[in-house]
């Protein structure tokens, strides 16, 4: 691990510089540690390292995606239902996919008759 006090960073910039593309370069100001100087490569791996971390694998966001979709056609549902309350809507629901359910029954009874 490369350190320079914050003078010597200043004097020595292009060394920073050319250190830090190998390895992280800690910097001090008043013998305390400030800052820390790493390659852009290392800080794009470092940010999706983060957001891997905050958001999950990817088959857990496909899975947040499908589910905030899901909630989505719910609220559209209530909305096209003018439901606003728990069980009403849920009656209303099922005898909405009762009827398609017997649509789609009656097309494919209807598609083998041909």
């Amino acid at each position: 691990m490369y350190s320079f006090t914050a003078n010597e960073a200043k004097t020595q910039f292009g060394d920073v510089l050319n250190k830090a593309q190998r390895e992280p370069v800690h910097i001090t100001k008043n013998g305390r540690p400030s800052v820390v100087v790493v390659s852009a490569e290392d800080f794009e791996n470092m940010k999706a390292q983060l957001r891997e971390h905050f958001s999950g694998s990817s088959a857990d966001a496909e899975k947040l995606a499908k589910l905030r979709a899901a909630i989505d056609e719910g609220d559209r549902s209530i909305k096209e239902l003018g439901v606003s309350d728990g069980p009403a809507f849920m009656k209303q629901l099922r005898a909405r996919s009762r009827a398609r359910r017997e649509a789609l029954e009656q097309e494919s009874m209807h598609s083998h008759d041909l």
